[in-house]
């Protein structure tokens, strides 16, 4: 998750003359903590489940993981359009909002800021998740 909110706040420092090593640092950094995030999620979710209620978990699990990027799109559009330059109520209705370069990329800076905030609480509230429980394994010593 630390990796996640780092790579979304790189994001939001990014500007028109950001660069292709710069950009794609973002995404290195966005992705390697997604990686590990959904994995160990999954691994976590299914591995405590019984084999009669793998497939209930995994599912439940899956249902999770589209319900909360669902959540979080939404939420990136409003707070775009709360923080846009220009208020969102002043932008014609139709085909929507019509923002110049400047806007768009200053609502998306603070847009991202907020987001990156939001998952470094999700890292700090993960620290606080109770810890692994080592299981002896059968012939292991010690």
């Amino acid at each position: 998750m630390g990796l996640v909110a780092l790579g979304v706040f790189l994001f939001s420092l990014l500007d028109r003359v950001s660069t292709a090593v710069a950009i794609g640092g973002c995404f290195a950094a966005m992705g390697a903590g997604f990686g590990t995030v959904m994995v160990t999620a999954t691994a976590v979710v299914v591995r405590h489940a019984s084999v009669d209620d793998a497939g209930v978990a995994g599912g439940l699990h899956q249902t999770a993981m589209n319900v909360g990027p669902t959540l979080g799109v939404a939420t990136a559009t409003m707070l775009m359009a709360l923080t846009a330059p220009g208020s969102a109520a002043d932008q014609p209705y139709g085909d929507g909002p019509r923002w110049t370069g400047g806007a768009f990329i200053s609502a998306m800076g603070s847009t991202l800021t907020v987001l990156a905030a939001v998952a470094a609480f999700g890292a700090l509230l993960a620290v606080k998740l109770p810890g692994r429980v080592k299981v002896a394994v059968e012939g292991e010593s010690g």
